[in-house]
């Protein structure tokens, strides 16, 4: 019961809703070369404000409710569609949305195509909202230029844009330490061979031991040690009635149980210090949204704990993709590139994959916050 009361009233400490800033404040938060998008979708209209160094601009988007649904569905499919294809790390697929889905260049087109001319900038942080949370925005394709928005824009996602501020707080220096655990169930019915060979390659290029099967603990999480790169590689759960009880599935520790739920993080992790938590399991970023557009999930709790990243899913991945996108994000994270500018070379990577050129292998990833801290500067 009291599980069900939290999962209904927003956190204390939480991102969605800090003190808002005002837009003097944003302005000196925002990073260099770099716009902002936050979207408002209302029953009255869908709104967009694009925000830069040079001013601020409001749009109205052709978006009303039937087209929102459209949107929607074009969203959900992808879940269908992995589902359809191999291994995945958990999830569930949801129900039929039927053949009323809009197009990847129509949902282009009512979210994006009205704000192109006003974006000066090739990195864009993007605040969602309402249903747009659930929304690949790299998956987003204009039709008259043949691209994908990931070809064209690095993307990062914020809770709000007044989160900023105390993303930018929580970050520390980047000494080297890295944490990398995954396949708990090594060698039982819901062994994952693709993350057992991605935590492998993972720890060898960081320079540390994975942590596989058994000792894939949820206790290491508890007492990590000076980290500052936490990968996580495993199944995961997404509970729409309950998302304080969707979670990440590790082996069980002394005193705990397996599952890392969003109830458990909240109560009792602390991962200040960690620059950067890699969800790479099933719809680890998808959540359940309030009134106030708060969203209950693995990604907010995560960053409610301390961390001003995550990279997390919007949709059950496939095995084999995953592990390929994640050697290329690390090789190119370890060259000196951010999280943000690292998880774009790896996607585009795996488009330019003739086994993997769909985009529900590579666009359920999402940067959530952008962690600044370089790790090539660290010896491995």
């Amino acid at each position: 019961l009291l599980s069900r009361v939290q999962s209904t009233t927003p956190p204390g400490p939480s991102l969605n809703g800090p003190q808002p800033l005002s837009l003097a404040e944003i302005w000196q938060e925002l990073p260099e070369r770099t716009t902002l998008i936050s979207y408002y979708i209302s029953p009255m209209g869908a709104h967009a404000w694009v925000l830069d160094a040079e001013g601020i601009e409001h749009v109205r988007l052709d978006l009303d409710d039937g087209r929102m649904k459209r949107v929607a569905c074009w969203a959900a499919q992808f879940a269908e569609e992995v589902a359809q294809s191999s291994t995945q790390r958990g999830g569930r697929v949801p129900g039929d949305c039927g053949s009323d889905t809009a197009s990847p260049a129509e949902v282009y087109t009512a979210l994006f195509a009205p704000l192109r001319g006003l974006i000066r900038n090739s990195r864009l942080m993007i605040v969602p909202h309402g249903d747009l949370h659930d929304v690949p925005f790299a998956a987003l394709y204009d039709p008259q230029r043949k691209h994908y928005l990931i070809e064209d824009f690095t993307l990062i996602q914020l809770p709000s844009a007044s989160s900023l501020r105390l993303l930018r707080a929580r970050e520390s220096p980047v000494l080297g330490g890295s944490l990398v655990l995954g396949d708990p169930d090594a060698t039982g019915p819901t062994q994952l061979p693709g993350a057992n060979l991605e935590v492998q390659r993972v720890a060898a290029l960081l320079g540390t031991r994975a942590k596989i099967g058994k000792e894939a603990s949820v206790d290491l999480l508890y007492d990590p040690g000076q980290v500052d790169l936490l990968h996580i590689a495993a199944h995961g759960r997404y509970d729409p009635a309950d998302p304080l009880f969707s979670a990440i599935e590790l082996a069980e520790g002394e005193t705990r149980k397996g599952s890392l739920t969003v109830d458990a993080i909240r109560s009792d992790l602390d991962l200040s210090g960690v620059n950067l938590v890699v969800l790479s399991a099933c719809q680890s970023g998808l959540g359940k949204r309030s009134g106030g557009d708060d969203v209950a999930g693995l990604t907010t709790a995560i960053i409610d704990a301390g961390s001003p990243g995550v990279i997390s899913t919007l949709w059950s991945i496939n095995d084999k993709a995953t592990t390929s996108l994640m050697e290329r994000f690390y090789s190119t994270l370890l060259h000196g590139a951010t999280a943000a500018d690292a998880l774009r070379a790896a996607q585009l990577g795996t488009l330019r994959d003739p086994r993997f050129r769909a985009p529900y292998y590579w666009a359920a990833f999402v940067l959530t916050g952008d962690p600044a801290g370089r790790w090539a500067t660290v010896s491995h």
